[in-house]
């Protein structure tokens, strides 16, 4: 057998960050479905959902205003 020399590798450090990347992006991918399936269904937990959405910008932009006061 010969030795060669190996210079272009990866790490396991490297490979695991992909894998997590590529696990965090199919993970993002079903959320995004969810939401248009919710959303295309007229399902009631899609307006919980964007009524909360609503709410927290609302408390967000009254808190900012008291904060300015």
């Amino acid at each position: 057998m010969k030795n060669i020399t190996v210079t272009d590798y990866q790490t396991d450090a490297d490979i695991n960050s992909s894998i997590k990347e590529i696990h965090d992006f199919e993970m993002w991918i079903k959320c995004m479905n969810y939401k248009l399936f919710l959303e295309h269904a007229h399902s009631a937990e899609y307006y919980k959902q964007k009524n909360r959405s609503i709410l927290t910008g609302k408390e967000k932009i009254h808190h900012e205003k008291t904060l300015q006061e």
